[in-house]
């Protein structure tokens, strides 16, 4: 699998996101096939980032995050296609000779490429990341009008400086290039150097540049973070008035939303304040069915919302004594959220010699603790320190594995041991009941019982509404 290549601009990771979250929601089995045919934005979009990312092709970005490419057979003849060895072929054969001036003059004088041109013609984009046109003019195999002026990285982002300088001398930045020509002729060879370099060199379109450096106008919305994310909570309190299965896949199909808001919701997600993704996480519009159950509290990763409730809590640490204590739930005696570990507790019952001069109040110590699986069920077997030694096997703990109690160190370990709730004889035999405390993994559960408890979790939510992830957001901003 071809290895994920780290990305430092926040703008190009939001871009990534959206693409990986719509492939997720369109191939939930993470195979990929007749991607150009059925999903042609998401295609494009694709094609262009891994161009910006360094990707060798869009094959191999998607392979990086986890899809499969499917090939698929549906008929005619296979072709076969070495795009490098085609444009080298033709390089060499129109080497200083005239060169044809459009792909469909090429095609005719180049009869015995026919099928290969053709081929070409389909999979420059995802190739190459450009047009068929601008990838032959680059190349120096047709004529694009008038050749376009060769120019380094270095020169081209020193000509974009001296641009930008000019520009802030104008009265009014230009709207469009067209209008920027005739403000300024003398920029065409500039212009035509950017055609031909942009993605290449910046991994960015001419335009969007253009815009970046001050060139011409940029008429995107903006809205900061806050403003966009007030913007979304009057979303999701749009959107809540409706069950999570019936809320639209697009936004723009969501019928019970005021068009003024719907206005601002779409200048927020132009100007990057939030996005799809956002809208995914927080419940606004539905996300795929697999996307529903990793994100809903039930599966939700306690990496990442333990950060958040140690926040609203003001503590990351709640042990058996603290008055949080009574937002757990009835068998967790105390939390580390930051090492993501809980402490839970088991009343067991211990009769015979083994419970013999041990009386209420008494502690002891448990020397082992660990799963084991027997009969195709996992059970947890705790080993007191009596005398003699006294072992428990026990489904009260929940399913646990071999690695449950391999939590990491806590300030919560101290607490670990038994102590005798109750002493007593039956029938003349000592009876005593131990409740065990013992760390192990936090759990998804715990968390809920807490947001529960602070009224940020509603029985929609345990169902399987995100909108729960909007509010522990604004309670801890």
């Amino acid at each position: 699998m071809a290895e994920i290549i780290p990305i430092t601009d926040p703008n190009v990771e939001a871009r990534v996101k959206i693409v990986i979250s719509d492939l997720e929601e369109f191939y939930p089995d993470r195979k990929v096939h007749h991607l150009d045919s059925l999903h042609k934005g998401l295609s494009k979009r694709l094609s262009k980032l891994y161009v910006t990312i360094g990707y060798e092709s869009r094959e191999e970005f998607i392979n990086a995050y986890g899809f499969e490419t499917v090939r698929t057979n549906t008929g005619g003849r296979p072709t076969t296609l070495d795009a490098e060895a085609i444009l080298t072929e033709l390089i060499n054969r129109y080497d200083g000779i005239q060169k044809p001036t459009s792909i469909k003059i090429l095609i005719h004088e180049n009869p015995d490429l026919k099928r290969q041109l053709k081929a070409l013609q389909n999979k420059c984009t995802e190739l190459y990341g450009t047009t068929p046109a601008k990838l032959l003019a680059e190349r120096g195999i047709i004529e694009g009008g008038q050749s376009t002026p060769a120019m380094s990285k270095e020169e081209l982002t020193a000509a974009l400086e001296g641009m930008r300088e000019t520009c802030a001398q104008d009265r009014e930045l230009a709207r469009t290039r067209a209008e920027l020509l005739r403000m300024h002729p003398d920029f065409s060879d500039v212009l035509q150097a950017l055609d031909a370099n942009a993605r290449l060199y910046y991994g960015e379109t001419p335009v969007a540049l253009l815009k970046s450096h001050g060139i011409l106008k940029d008429k995107t919305p903006t809205m900061s973070a806050d403003e966009g994310f007030d913007v979304l909570g009057e979303l999701v309190d749009a959107m809540s008035v409706l069950p999570y299965g019936e809320r639209p896949r697009k936004l723009g199909d969501a019928s019970n939303i005021d068009p003024e808001l719907l206005t601002r919701a779409q200048a927020a997600l132009k100007s990057k304040a939030f996005t799809i993704v956002d809208l995914k996480s927080y419940g606004v519009i539905r996300a795929s069915d697999e996307a529903m159950r990793k994100n809903g509290i039930r599966k939700a990763d306690v990496s990442q919302i333990a950060r958040s409730v140690a926040k609203l809590l003001g503590t990351a640490l709640v042990t058996p004594g603290d008055e949080l204590r009574a937002l757990l739930p009835a068998h967790c005696a105390g939390v580390d959220l930051e090492h993501l570990v809980e402490l839970r507790t088991i009343t067991i019952c211990i009769d015979g010699s083994e419970a013999d001069g041990l009386d209420e109040g008494a502690e002891i110590k448990l020397s082992k603790r660990e799963a084991i699986s027997g009969f195709g069920q996992t059970y947890t077997e705790f080993k007191l320190a009596t005398t003699p030694p006294h072992v428990v096997q026990t489904r009260a703990c929940g399913h646990m594995t071999k690695d449950s109690f391999a939590a990491a160190a806590s300030l919560l370990d101290e607490y670990v041991k038994g102590t005798v709730v109750n002493a007593t004889h039956v029938k003349n035999e000592p009876f005593i009941q131990v409740r065990l405390t013992f760390t192990a993994p936090l759990r998804p559960l715990t968390l809920a019982c807490i947001l529960r408890a602070k009224g940020l979790l509603t029985k929609e939510d345990i169902a399987g509404d995100l909108t729960w992830r909007y509010r522990l957001e604004k309670a801890v901003r």
